[in-house]
């Protein structure tokens, strides 16, 4: 399947401004893998999806790397591995305390939504590829579509 340039744009402006939310799936709020298994359930690529808060506060959940890095590999297993980035894969950088995702519209920028620091609060945007993002881009997965 072959995502379009497009539709990464529609998605990303319809959530643009989504504010931040540990654990969120929804308009009231989401954070990277939220916003990564909304696209990619809207997108018809992922049919079933366990849910992992079943059990254990959210806030707990996300902010742990123990629990939020195993998320990623569990989205990460529906995709392969892509040697370049491409519209609508899955690209994982590496963070402080814990991994993060955000879905590449084109080779100058991606969408993915922002941890609120002190200077201003998180959101779903648009980002531009700048040296931070390059320098921390360690992974790029390619949705796997099943025949």
């Amino acid at each position: 399947m072959i995502i379009e340039k497009e539709s990464v744009i529609q998605f990303a402006r319809h959530w643009e401004a989504t504010p931040f939310r540990w654990g969120g799936r929804d308009r009231s709020g989401l954070d990277c893998v939220g916003l990564a298994l909304v696209f990619y359930s809207q997108m018809g690529l992922l049919k079933f999806w366990p849910d992992p808060l079943r059990g254990i506060e959210a806030e707990c959940y996300y902010k742990c790397p123990k629990y939020r890095d195993p998320l990623l590999g569990i989205l990460a297993r529906h995709f392969s591995k892509a040697p370049k980035f491409e519209t609508g894969d899955l690209l994982i950088f590496k963070g402080e305390r814990c991994e993060h995702c955000g879905i590449c519209i084109d080779s100058n920028c991606f969408v993915h939504v922002s941890a609120p620091t002190e200077i201003r609060t998180g959101q779903v945007r648009i980002e531009h590829f700048n040296r931070h993002w390059t320098r921390n881009l360690v992974n790029v997965f390619r949705p796997v579509v099943e025949t």
